[in-house]
């Protein structure tokens, strides 16, 4: 069975600092498990989006998941997971983390979805700490 991890960031420049929320659902659509977390610092909102992605597939890895689809409405972080260009900045350094933790779980894939589609993993700017909900 496939399981559907929902990742999304959120850069909250008023407060200085970045929140990041996943859920996975069942083939079903039912709730299986969330976390949420956050940190203070200003990352782009296109690194946050990259490390929210990190922390999902390394947390989902953890907790033995098999054949997740994660799904995030960042266009450029899986238009760079899908290329094979190489940079220098801290972007390419996260991407190539993802590539390299996909390559570990060849079972996990990554694809976009519409922002309005990702409304499950939005974490509200109230969020402290890490969270995880079962």
């Amino acid at each position: 069975m496939v399981e559907v991890c929902n990742v999304d960031a959120s850069l909250h420049n008023r407060l200085s600092k970045t929140s990041a929320g996943w859920c996975v659902r069942d083939f079903m659509g039912h709730f299986v498990v969330a976390g949420t977390s956050w940190k203070h610092g200003n990352l782009s909102v296109i690194e946050e989006e990259a490390e929210a992605l990190i922390a999902a597939i390394q947390e989902i890895a953890n907790r033995g998941f098999t054949n997740v689809v994660f799904e995030t409405d960042s266009k450029n972080v899986v238009d760079s997971i899908n290329q094979n260009r190489v940079g220098v900045s801290e972007f390419s350094s996260l991407i190539s983390k993802i590539k390299c933790l996909l390559s570990l779980h060849s079972s996990f894939k990554v694809n976009l979805i519409k922002r309005q589609g990702n409304m499950v993993a939005r974490c509200p700017h109230t969020c402290s700490g890490r969270h995880f909900l079962a």
